[in-house]
C-alpha cells in the first residue's frame, strides 16, 4: 500500500465519478470493504493490527451522485473495487462484502482471482435472481401496511422538500422489520441504519433509484457458475432468519465457491452483523488470522 496516501479522500474512477475512501488501522494485512458509510462503524474492532480500506460505491454514501444511469451497474461496481485495490497498490487483500456487495465481492474475486487472499460474504444477496426475487416478495408481506402507505405517499410527494434525513428515518422505521432477525440486539441494527441518514445519497428516493437501475440491468442473473472461478479462501456468514437474503442465499454461495464454508447465525436477520456483532466479528477476526471459525462447515453442492 502507498505509504503517502492520505487516510481519507476521493478516488476518480470515471469522468465525473469519484469514490470516497477512508483508511483505518495500520498493519501488514490489508482488507478492503465496500460501503464505508455502513460498514466502517460496524467493523471497527477489526481495524486493530490491520490496514482496512473502506470506500463508498458510486452514488452511495459520500461518493459522488451519478445521474447518468448508463454509468450504473454490476460490472461498474466490480470495476470500482479493482480501482480501489489498484489505487492503494494492495497486494492480494482480503475483501468483505455485505448484502448485495457480498455478490459484488464474490464476482470481483471470480474475475480477479490473483488479487484476493480471503473473501468474506456477510448476508450476501443470492447468486440466483430467482432466489432473491422470491425472498423479497415474501418479505414485504411482513410490513405494517399503514406505514408502507405513508412512506409511499411521502416518496410520491416531493422527497427533497422534507430533507433526506427525515425521509431516511421514516424509510427505516418502516422497513427495518425486514432486516431484523429473531434474536440479537435490535438497537444496534437501528443505530446502524440511522447513522447514514445525514448523507444525501442515502435518502431513500435516491438509493432506491440507484439499486433499481443496478438490478434491472442485471436481469435474470445466475452467478453460480462464475463463482466456481474463485480461488480465495471463502467464509460465508448467513442468518437463518434473514428475510432479505434468505438462508438459501448463503448455502448457494458456499456450495458454488470451491472450498468455501458457511457459518450460520441462528436467529440472525439481514443485519446480523449489527444484531450479533460479537459473534460475527469474532468469526471474521479468526478467519482473517488464518483459522476457520469452529462453527463454519462446507456445503455440499446440490444436483
Amino acid at each position: 500500500m502507498r505509504a503517502t496516501t492520505p487516510r481519507e479522500g476521493y478516488i476518480n474512477v470515471a469522468s465525473g465519478v469519484t469514490l470516497w475512501y477512508e483508511v483505518h488501522g495500520r498493519g501488514r494485512d490489508t482488507v478492503i470493504v465496500p460501503f464505508a458509510s455502513w460498514m466502517a462503524p460496524l467493523l471497527e474492532p477489526l481495524d486493530s493490527g490491520r490496514t482496512v480500506i473502506y470506500y463508498d460505491m458510486r452514488s452511495r454514501g459520500k461518493s459522488s451522485a451519478v445521474t447518468d444511469t448508463a454509468l450504473l451497474g454490476i460490472d461498474f461496481e466490480v470495476q470500482d473495487l479493482e480501482a480501489v485495490r489498484a489505487f492503494f497498490h494492495a497486494d492480494r487483500p482480503a475483501v468483505i462484502g455485505f448484502s448485495y456487495l457480498g455478490a459484488i465481492s464474490a464476482l470481483y474475486a471470480a474475475r480477479h482471482p490473483d488479487h484476493v487472499s480471503r473473501l468474506i460474504l456477510i448476508s450476501p444477496l443470492s447468486p440466483k435472481a430467482a432466489t432473491a426475487g422470491a425472498a423479497m416478495r415474501a418479505a414485504v408481506t411482513r410490513l405494517d401496511t399503514g406505514k408502507v402507505r405513508a412512506l409511499n405517499e411521502a416518496l410520491r410527494a416531493n422527497p427533497q422538500s422534507r430533507g433526506p434525513r427525515e425521509l431516511c428515518r421514516q424509510f427505516w422505521d418502516t422497513m427495518l422489520p425486514l432486516y431484523l432477525g429473531t434474536s440479537g440486539d435490535a438497537r444496534g441494527a437501528t443505530a446502524a441504519v440511522r447513522a447514514t441518514c445525514d448523507q444525501p445519497n442515502e435518502s431513500p428516493d435516491r438509493f432506491q433509484a440507484t439499486l433499481q437501475t443496478i438490478f434491472t440491468r442485471a436481469g435474470d442473473w445466475n452467478w453460480s457458475a462464475e463463482a466456481g472461478a474463485i480461488r480465495a479462501r471463502t467464509l460465508v456468514i448467513q442468518g437463518d432468519a434473514d428475510l432479505v437474503a434468505p438462508a438459501a442465499s448463503g448455502r448457494e454461495w458456499a456450495a458454488a465457491i470451491p472450498g468455501a464454508r458457511l457459518l450460520t447465525v441462528h436467529g440472525g436477520g439481514h443485519l446480523a452483523l449489527a444484531e450479533s456483532s460479537a459473534l460475527i466479528l469474532g468469526a471474521v477476526g479468526s478467519f482473517l488470522n488464518g483459522q476457520w471459525p469452529e462453527a463454519a462447515h462446507p456445503v455440499t453442492p446440490s444436483g
